[in-house]
């Protein structure tokens, strides 16, 4: 695949008008986590880390955020953590502007991945009591965010679900920390 044709948009809420904060960056380099196996209906060690062409000046609308360290656990069953995207909306609500919601976390038993080698490397969460809450297709790669100590962490990236509006199975980015640190380290990343 020729990189040339993948970019990354940030500073953006609406995807349909030209925003003044919105900076695009052409993708230099793909990294594939070296045990990433997808099928039709899961995915293990789902992380991939972008190299950009040029670094991005930061602003109100373009920021960082921590990642955590390794193993560090960020979240716990039932606390409420933060995912966004434009995926689908399934009917509540058009897919043109960023959406977040807040869904709450659950235990791996819940979504039945305790007898799979990956239980440890993924998150669990979605079921909110009185509303729809979960992310979708499109929504892929997207973050959950948890507050921890006052500032902002990356704690999973949106990765697969059984049906849209149900449990939902996230990277759990804690895992993956010594794997990217090493990367930057040895300078195959920057």
């Amino acid at each position: 695949t020729d990189l040339g044709d993948f970019v990354a948009e940030f500073g953006m809420h609406d995807r349909y008008i030209k925003e003044e904060s919105k900076v695009i960056r052409f993708i230099k380099q793909v990294i594939i986590h070296p045990f990433y196996r997808g099928s039709k209906t899961r995915w293990e060690h789902d992380i991939a880390l972008l190299q950009l062409s040029e670094s991005l000046q930061l602003n109100s609308f373009i920021r960082t955020i921590c990642l955590p360290n390794y193993q560090q656990e960020l979240v716990h069953v039932n606390e409420e953590v933060i995912i966004t995207g434009w995926g689908d909306t399934r009917g509540t609500g058009d897919f043109r502007y960023l959406r977040q919601v807040s869904i709450p976390i659950q235990s791996t038993d819940q979504c039945g991945l305790n007898s799979t080698s990956s239980h440890n490397s993924v998150i669990c969460g979605g079921l909110c009591n009185s509303t729809t809450c979960d992310s979708c297709q499109g929504d892929s790669g997207g973050p959950m965010i948890k507050q921890y100590n006052n500032r902002w962490y990356l704690a999973g990236l949106i990765s697969w679900g059984y049906s849209c509006a149900g449990l939902g199975i996230y990277t759990k980015v804690s895992q993956y920390s010594q794997w990217i640190q090493e990367l930057i380290r040895r300078g195959t990343i920057k």
